[in-house]
């Protein structure tokens, strides 16, 4: 499990390996004093981004949670159940309003 803080906020990320045989990782926003699991800020947003390196990359993506792939809108989503799938080797972009983006790529 991968616990990093973003900066100029009181979140931050945790990634874990998901299903190992779809090379998946679950992540989701936690409070960085509790570690107690939150849903996404509502102006956050998370992207995909093409890796610069590869042969083939799709275009810039918006990625949307678990829950909201399942026909649940965000409002409704439990508090702390809120989730995204991502692929192993996926380069990701947080977005913040007023903020530089922050990217990483899942292990």
């Amino acid at each position: 499990m991968f616990v990093r803080p973003i900066p100029d906020s009181e979140y931050s990320i945790r990634l874990w390996p998901g299903v190992t045989t779809s090379r998946e990782y679950c992540l989701d926003f936690v409070h960085s004093a509790t570690g107690e699991a939150t849903n996404s800020p509502f102006e956050y947003e998370l992207w995909t981004v093409p890796d610069p390196d590869a042969l083939f990359s799709l275009p810039p993506m918006r990625l949307s949670s678990l829950e909201n792939g399942f026909g649940v809108n965000t409002p409704d989503i439990r508090p702390g159940e809120e989730k995204f799938v991502l692929k192993e080797g996926l380069t990701c972009m947080l977005t913040r309003p007023g903020k530089r983006g922050l990217r990483f790529t899942v292990p």
